[in-house]
């Protein structure tokens, strides 16, 4: 209990330290005079007790929770950068244009439109000038597609320091700058200065993510492939705006991101597999070293690192012998997060997560108890009590976690999903199986590709069906429904009757129990699953022309009445492309006979060169007038570098 206290302290200094305002030496002499009082504390006890009036009792002496609300504030303060000359965001802004050179501080996000990184510049100097000047800060820089960026190169950027957008709805700014970066390039002219800098761990670390994420491309469909990506490797660019809109309506977006559930299954695995080989202690040892490897990996961002807390601390518990104090863990956490971070607090994803995990600790186990009741009362105790285990993972949970993040929901995104009831059951389930033997699938082809696109067979029907299950329920009247901005104040509100109504019901029981599935039932499942979807995929002696989907520009699927396949032009955006093409080509034949380039403008080709790492062509023909634009000399480079060659047609050719 005592943890507790501190830690709310903690955080709750950090809020104050932000509304307030004072200055670091302010705040650590409230510190110093509440270590005073700590020293003193039988002293002033006793003259509390000469007073009329006395104070309610605290599991910790006041002087200890002032102490840690001081150090949280001055934490926060101390956090914030200095706006002069020797910080980046001093230059934003201006009108004149700015060489910096930097390293690049993390794996680029690439996009349909767009790269986007973050650099740490370390100096720069005005346009026309020959003075650098030593800088520090972040830097966050958005270019053209087509360029090969990795951590740790060192570039040089030409161009204008701008302040990020502010925005209505929605302040980038705001977003930046709790994650250090209070200054932006957009479009700059960018040269490669030297490659290899930076961390030689994380550069490893990277490298590997990089090689997962190429492995995922090749061996599953689109938009499976990029689903994947985000679930194994927090890697979510790829993943079509249909796609993304449908998990966002049906309250299922948790799937894509690195969750407590993802980190669960993986420090499972982990425990496991080193258990067998290290023994207990030191495999729990190995496992949560392991975690903390998967947490770099995939982006270590404020929800990650709490998963992986929370993993560590659990493994930790179990070897102790000890049941997990869940309020205890979640606010200590919660706290280091913000020690290391001092914005998390003000991050939606930071306050979903901890939000959620706090309903699955409070409501958890009483759910399951009024669950196992009612069931007791129209069925035989031993058959509810099995009922309880998958109702509660697959139902009861989801509602707990709902119930504390709806409030937090609400304002920051507006939308109420009625059905997240029905489809968080629907897809759960077959979650750790679209982790397992994805990430088995993965793995084996960064060995041996044909092997992991074997693989990939057992993994797909997984999650081809959390995608279908998604889109349908996406597809209901009732869905998603907007609703007003509201202010802080209302989720104050919101929280408080939340309380009341939790204080006021009676504490139940635990209960907890393991259902295993029945494997076999599964494997049968899957086997029949694919027999059935290759019989459907087989040519049916007609000749299909498919107007594929793929925004702003045109596509086109011509398949023979024998089931060959050519694509003519694709459209600006390739994760639109790719979904389009993976949902219409046969699993196990995956890639075109043709590829046709009727145009070579920017809106027709500019999704080619990613697309074919997804779907390669056996052949390409070029009919198209232009070669000279940036999305012909793109995807001429990457015909190049793969040894496609490129025939022509003339007038009349058939």
């Amino acid at each position: 209990m005592p943890l507790l206290w501190l830690s709310l302290a903690f955080l709750l200094g950090t809020v104050l330290g932000s509304a307030l305002s004072w200055p670091v030496p302010l705040w650590l002499a409230l510190a110093g005079l509440a270590a005073l009082g700590l020293l003193l504390r039988r002293r002033i006890s006793l003259l509390f007790q000469s007073l009329p009036v006395s104070l309610p009792s605290t599991p910790v002496p006041y002087s200890l929770i002032i102490l840690a609300l001081a150090l949280g504030a001055a934490r926060y303060q101390a956090s914030l950068p200095a706006m002069d000359p020797g910080f980046t965001g001093w230059y934003a802004g201006g009108e004149q244009k700015m060489i910096v050179e930097g390293m690049v501080a993390y794996p680029p996000e690439t996009r349909d439109r767009s790269v986007s990184f973050v650099l740490r510049p370390d100096r720069l100097r005005a346009e026309g000038s020959i003075q650098y000047i030593p800088v520090k800060g972040l830097l966050h820089v958005t270019c053209l597609p087509g360029n090969d960026w990795h951590y740790g190169d060192r570039l040089r950027l030409v161009g204008l320091l701008e302040t990020p957008p502010q925005g209505e709805g929605f302040s980038y700014r705001d977003y930046l700058e709790r994650q250090g970066i209070y200054a932006a390039m957009l479009y700059p002219q960018v040269k490669v200065i030297s490659t290899d800098q930076g961390n030689p761990v994380l550069r490893w670390i990277y490298a590997i993510r990089d090689r997962a994420l190429a492995v995922s491309k090749q061996i599953f469909p689109e938009p499976e492939g990029s689903l994947l990506a985000g679930i194994l490797l927090g890697v979510e660019t790829g993943i079509p705006e249909p796609v993304r809109e449908a998990f966002r309506l049906t309250g299922t977006a948790h799937i894509i991101a690195i969750s407590g559930a993802n980190m669960a299954v993986v420090a499972g695995l982990f425990s496991t597999l080193f258990g067998r080989w290290l023994g207990p202690r030191r495999g729990a040892i190995a496992a949560v070293l392991g975690i903390g490897l998967y947490t770099v990996l995939v982006g270590a961002s404020a929800a990650v690192v709490r998963a992986a807390f929370m993993g560590g601390l659990s493994l930790f518990a179990r070897q102790l012998g000890r049941r997990q104090a869940g309020l205890n863990s979640l606010a200590f956490t919660a706290a280091i997060i913000t020690l290391v971070a001092p914005q998390s607090p003000w991050d939606a994803g930071f306050q979903l997560s901890f939000m959620a995990t706090l309903g699955l600790v409070v409501y958890a186990d009483p759910f399951s108890q009024a669950f196992l009741r009612l069931a007791s009362r129209v069925l035989p105790e031993p058959m509810a009590a099995r009922l309880v285990g998958p109702v509660g993972e697959y139902f009861l949970f989801t509602l707990a976690a709902q119930l504390t993040t709806l409030p937090v929901i609400l304002y920051h995104f507006h939308i109420l999903s009625p059905v997240s009831l029905l489809a968080n059951p629907a897809i759960l389930p077959v979650q750790p199986a679209v982790m397992i033997l994805g990430g088995l699938a993965v793995m084996l082809g960064m060995i041996y590709l044909p092997l992991g696109s074997l693989a990939a067979y057992l993994a797909w029907p997984f999650t081809l069906y959390t995608i279908r299950a998604v889109e349908a329920f996406a597809a209901l009247p009732f869905a998603g429904i907007n609703v007003d901005p509201m202010g802080p104040w209302v989720v104050v509100i919101l929280y408080a009757a939340l309380l009341a109504i939790t204080l006021s019901v009676p504490r139940w029981s635990r209960w907890k129990t393991v259902v295993s599935p029945s494997m076999g039932l599964a494997v049968m499942a899957v086997l029949v699953f694919l027999i059935w979807r290759a019989a459907m995929w087989m040519p049916d002696g007609r000749l299909h022309l498919t107007v594929l989907d793929v925004g702003s520009g045109d596509g086109l699927l011509i398949q023979s009445p024998t089931g060959r396949s050519m694509l003519i032009d694709g459209g600006p955006r390739a994760s639109l492309l790719a979904d389009a093409l993976g949902r219409r080509l046969p699993f196990y034949a995956r890639k075109l006979d043709y590829l046709l380039v009727a145009a070579g403008g920017e809106g027709q080709i500019l999704s080619m060169p990613e697309t074919l790492v997804r779907v390669p062509a056996s052949q390409t023909v070029w009919a198209g007038s232009s070669r000279s634009g940036r999305a012909a000399r793109n995807l001429q480079e990457y015909m190049v570098s793969h040894r496609l060659e490129a025939g022509s047609v003339d007038a009349g050719q058939s």
